[in-house]
């Protein structure tokens, strides 16, 4: 009996020795030190200072995001232990910490239901007022004492003091319902953010062992995907002789639920979201085409049996062909894949503030110092404006991405327009805007332009005259476009009688011309193009 009592008493210590032998957990928080943007999600990295105990211990890093990509979670040591696991998981009874906005919100609350009180307050004393006032208007009487004059006086006091408290009273209804308007308002902005900032947090669960106790630095990355980078651009000149000024500007975006709060901030122009895997092309086959047959399910069988069936088809009809689907989505999903490798990271050199809003927030990039060439460009058939092109050499090497532009010339604001850095040209063109001091007329010449019928046929001349006038003080060269039709049926012909002196692109109907025109010089060129076709015919489009 005793050694039975004695084994039950060692079993019962074991027992409650056991917690004491489990996981250590420790909770620790980690402030983000870097972000790596790119043009779609972010990488963040973490760095924290915790005390790790000997044996075996799990870390949690509490108010994390709760949308971090948990395959991208790296975790690294600055001593000797063990990384066991990593794991990622939510918090659902911690929310995350009260955003500024929110704190603002709730003060505005409270400062308007303070007003609120005030105007229900005075309200009172109004009515109050009227209330007195009413009680003692019935003083008229034959026992009163009360001459006329002073009834007079009476009612006169009454009328006015009545008058007086009514608008007192409209008044502060008016306020009180504006103030319950901006209350509303000020809540229904509140219970927005609270349905954003009372979410779980997230929360990454480090395994580690260790030999002994120590002082360790970790450092944690994973990606985020409500983040991103688009590029906009500055892009300034003096005047037609200078160099043009290109400013890289970055609208960066974030929506984790966490600030980024004095960041180092990198922005590449990777996108980690897109496969890094080539596409595998297969076999592209092609069949005769069989119309699909529509049954309907009420007609007769007689009639289903007389219905002409697709060779090699069976008698129990469908409506699709599961081949002929597969085969089609194949083909469109490799047809209609682009994809652009760029990897150039930009380092910003000063740390960074960008609240988690969703809102675009302007970094600097880089000022780039560019050589242009300057030339004039219209096209009167549907513009009878010159533009200003600066043709940028020198930026193959910039890393540039497609984006708007805003361009100003001679200091002032000219217009937006768009970079597209993809095009395989020697040189970036990039429109300055109108020039109206070069004057460009374009006008169908009536003598030359006729109609002749032969035999089966019609024959239509057409003949266009471009006046161009450099009303500046110096000299310009301008490029002028202008085009004639092209034939799409073997019936039409199509003939360019006199380009004028023009550089042909016969494949695309294109005539250009490149002037100089000296300050105040008139120059003009002319065209003639015809087009035959049968008379019993209307030609589209001339």
């Amino acid at each position: 009996m005793k050694r039975i009592g004695i084994l039950i008493l060692s079993i019962f210590v074991l027992t409650f020795q056991l917690p004491l032998c489990a996981q250590k957990s420790i909770e620790a928080t980690a402030s983000i030190k870097s972000v790596t943007v790119y043009l779609q999600g972010a990488e963040i990295l973490l760095r924290s200072n915790v005390t790790v105990p000997s044996g075996s211990s799990d870390i949690v890093f509490t108010n994390l995001p709760q949308s971090v990509n948990a395959s991208t979670i790296q975790v690294s040591a600055n001593t000797d232990l063990t990384i066991l696991s990593a794991v990622f998981q939510l918090n659902y009874l911690t929310s995350k910490k009260e955003n500024v906005q929110v704190q603002l919100l709730k003060d505005s609350l409270e400062l308007l239901s303070m007003q609120l009180k005030k105007v229900a307050g005075q309200k009172v004393i109004v009515k109050g007022q009227m209330d007195l006032l009413n009680a003692n208007k019935n003083v008229a009487g034959q026992n009163t004492g009360l001459s006329m004059d002073q009834l007079t006086k009476m009612y006169d006091f009454y009328a006015t003091k009545m008058n007086e408290l009514n608008n007192q009273q409209l008044e502060l209804e008016q306020k009180e319902k504006k103030l319950n308007e901006n209350y509303q308002r000020v809540q229904n902005q509140l219970n927005e953010l609270n349905s954003k900032f009372n979410q779980p947090t997230g929360e990454i669960v480090v395994s580690v062992t260790s030999k002994i106790s120590s002082q360790t630095t970790f450092e944690i990355t994973f990606l985020l995907p409500d983040a991103g980078w688009s590029p906009i651009y500055d892009i300034r000149s003096k005047d037609v002789h200078s160099n043009v000024t290109l400013n890289y500007k970055a609208n960066v975006y974030q929506n984790s639920g966490t600030d980024w709060k004095d960041v180092m901030v990198k922005l590449s122009t990777g996108n980690p979201t897109v496969s890094a895997t080539g596409p595998l092309i297969t076999p592209w086959y092609l069949d005769f085409y069989h119309p699909m047959l529509r049954v309907n399910a009420n007609a007769p069988s007689q009639q289903l049996s007389n219905m002409a069936l697709p060779q090699g088809k069976s008698e129990r009809l469908v409506e699709k062909d599961q081949n002929y689907e597969a085969a089609s989505s194949s083909g469109a999903d490799y047809t209609t894949v682009v994809q652009t490798q760029l990897t150039a990271e930009f380092s910003i050199s000063i740390p960074y503030d960008i609240p988690s809003d969703g809102k675009p927030h302007l970094i600097a990039i880089q000022d780039y110092d560019l050589p242009a060439a300057y030339h004039y460009y219209a096209v009167p058939k549907l513009d009878n404006d010159a533009f200003l092109i600066a043709d940028i050499s020198a930026w193959e090497d910039l890393n540039l991405l497609p984006g708007n532009a805003n361009i100003f010339f001679q200091g002032s604001y000219v217009g937006q327009s768009y970079l597209d850095p993809l095009s395989t040209k020697d040189t970036l063109p990039i429109s300055l805007g109108r020039d109206r001091s070069i004057v460009i007329k374009r006008e169908k010449v009536k003598d030359f332009s006729k109609e002749k019928i032969i035999g089966e046929n019609k024959k239509q001349s057409f003949s266009y005259t471009i006046n161009v006038k450099n009303t500046k003080k110096e000299a310009v060269d301008i490029k002028l476009i202008d085009q004639y039709p092209i034939s799409q049926q073997g019936k039409i012909e199509v003939t360019l009688d006199d380009g004028g002196g023009a550089t042909v692109v016969e494949a695309a109907g294109k005539l250009i011309w490149i002037l100089h025109l000296e300050s105040n010089e008139e120059k003009k060129v002319q065209f003639t193009f015809t087009v035959k076709y049968p008379k019993d015919q209307v030609i589209g489009g001339l």
